[in-house]
């Protein structure tokens, strides 16, 4: 059940939430433009590994390119997990910005996708994440969950990540 996986409220969410954002955040922060294939010290993903990721990708509206723009995981057919930092600051037309992502799945180099773009149709920041008045942006609850504007199908290579179900000790 999604609202169960997605339920922001209970200690235990918070935990595996926790556990799933470290490996975004990783994928998130990585410099996919750069030469070096891998993390350093990493190894490059196999073609069966970490199907749930998909790349967010912004359409520069200046240069008409669209291009990678934050990392984020599949938790659903229609839904993305990713962090709250890019979404949640007042200053931003979230809703100018809707229209502007698209998403990636099941590719496995984000400069060659093999598969049509997903759009956008809503953000959700979870309600507890807040940039304090000085723009100081806290990794407290730092998740949001985008909405697809169709269901992703699933096949060998793009899948759903499967959160942990048991209690962490």
């Amino acid at each position: 059940n999604l609202n169960h996986h997605l339920n922001f409220c209970t200690p235990n969410s918070n935990i595996k939430m926790k556990i799933l954002i470290l490996s975004l955040l990783v994928f998130c922060f990585v410099n996919v433009h750069s030469k070096v294939p891998a993390i350093i010290d990493g190894e490059v993903a196999g073609s069966n590994e970490a199907l749930f990721q998909v790349s967010i990708q912004l359409l520069n509206e200046t240069t008409g390119i669209t291009g990678h723009y934050l990392g984020g995981v599949l938790i659903a057919k229609n839904k993305v997990l990713t962090m709250a930092q890019l979404f949640a600051d007042p200053k931003i037309n979230l809703e100018k910005l809707i229209k502007l992502l698209t998403i990636q799945v099941g590719i496995r180099n984000i400069s060659n996708p093999v598969r049509p773009a997903i759009g956008v149709s809503k953000i959700s920041v979870h309600p507890d994440y807040f940039i304090n008045p000085l723009g100081k942006q806290s990794l407290d609850n730092d998740i949001a969950v985008i909405t697809l504007e169709e269901n992703v199908s699933l096949n060998s290579r793009i899948a759903i990540a499967e959160l942990q179900t048991e209690e962490l000790e």
